[in-house]
């Protein structure tokens, strides 16, 4: 079986350019009508954010809204938002673009390993985004807040702080959730395979709980729901490593 190397030499380099170009507009356009899209709408993407934490303060009796004290922070909020959401979103595409590009170079497994990688990839991301969004925030801003009213201070949630927090918070399990994929990945390299999954699962059980604790607050409930989540998408890459390595 030739390398990818071997089948790409077979293109001229000004044939690899130009084709490598076309891609390239294709992404920079698809890019800048997602982010637009994105800014028009980042007000309701923005409240779409924040929502989850004006229930919980609600849910106190405190005032809903959140606060403000520059002039160009609720703008810079929006164009943030846009940058951010449009890259998610264009990411699915991007990956797509790049297995046609690839495609006649790949041999027959390497098609399908490619593809099953370009379904995984944004599936498990956006999974980990709605986790975050439908348990994970509710979570956490229950557990600051009762802090913060503990403490007999005045709570006023700042819009750009909110707004970061929220998405550093999405990428981090949006990322926690890509353990398939860096185990898929690890097993094409030959450095995994499915024997080794299943013999260092005992560590991998300690490791979700240690990353339950850092990704969640100091609750014991949270911190098992989201060991048990990883857990889950280690075992569950067992049966898809498994698949790949055995894959002709």
């Amino acid at each position: 079986m030739k390398s990818i190397s071997q089948k790409f030499s077979k293109k001229t380099f000004q044939e690899h350019i130009r084709e490598l170009r076309k891609y390239l507009i294709i992404s920079i356009v698809l890019y800048v009508a997602l982010f637009g899209i994105c800014f028009y709408f980042a007000k309701e993407i923005y409240q779409f954010f924040a929502l989850p934490l004006q229930e919980v303060l609600l849910k106190y009796g405190l005032h809903g809204d959140l606060y403000t004290t520059a002039i160009t922070e609720v703008f810079s909020t929006y164009m943030s938002l846009a940058f951010y959401i449009s890259i998610i979103f264009f990411f699915p595409f991007f990956l797509l673009l790049l297995f046609v590009y690839l495609l006649p170079v790949f041999s027959r497994r390497e098609r399908k390993i490619s593809l099953l990688l370009l379904l995984l990839i944004p599936i498990l991301f956006f999974l980990g985004a709605a986790f975050t969004y439908f348990i994970a925030f509710n979570v956490v801003w229950d557990f600051f807040i009762r802090i913060s009213l503990g403490s007999n201070t005045i709570f006023l949630p700042k819009v750009a702080e909110y707004i970061e927090l929220v998405l550093n918070m999405m990428f981090a399990f949006g990322l926690a959730f890509q353990l398939p994929v860096l185990l898929i990945i690890l097993a094409v390299f030959n450095i995994i395979d499915e024997k080794m999954i299943l013999k260092f699962s005992k560590y991998a059980i300690v490791l979700a709980f240690v990353l339950g604790a850092i990704l969640t607050p100091p609750d014991v409930l949270s911190q098992v729901v989201v060991a048990s989540i990883l857990l889950i998408l280690y075992f569950l890459s067992y049966f898809i490593v498994r698949w790949v390595v055995r894959m002709e």
